[in-house]
């Protein structure tokens, strides 16, 4: 509280993942205003989780390697906040094909893209989980036999 800017108050409230923080300059009754800004943000606000880590899993054919496949996954998770009206979610997988040997666990092969009514809204990487080295050349002999 000041003379020139009266009662000030800023409060935050978080429930089922979801922290709404509330701003009042000169207000008589602000505990009641932020009690009732508050109780509607929650009436009107969500917040999902779009993917845990872990949740997406596919293997990627590797050319050129000891081991056919390599496991992709991602290893952050990824949470959206939104209106509870009007929201339609979806995402694009953009990997690789395929890839070429050495891969090694952790390189990185693409990412999923998560969009709120064709709105991006968060990216999340996706990661080698397994590696493939690269086949080693068979040498051929050449003799006078």
């Amino acid at each position: 509280f000041t003379k020139k800017t009266g009662r000030c108050l800023v409060s935050a409230a978080e429930k089922d993942g979801t922290r709404i923080i509330a701003v009042t300059l000169n207000a008589p009754d602000d505990w009641n205003d932020h009690t009732a800004m508050l109780n509607l943000g929650f009436e009107k606000i969500q917040t999902s989780e779009l993917i845990s880590p872990g949740g997406i899993s596919f293997s990627i054919p590797v050319t050129g390697g000891v081991s056919p496949y390599v496991t992709a996954s991602n290893k952050e998770g990824l949470f959206y906040t939104c209106l509870k009206e009007n929201t339609h979610v979806t995402y694009e997988v953009r990997a690789y094909r395929f890839l070429f040997a050495p891969v090694s666990i952790g390189d990185g092969v693409g990412e999923v893209v998560y969009y709120d009514n064709g709105k991006e809204i968060g990216r999340v990487k996706l990661f080698a989980e397994s590696d493939s080295a690269k086949k080693q050349a068979k040498k051929k002999l050449f003799g006078l036999f």
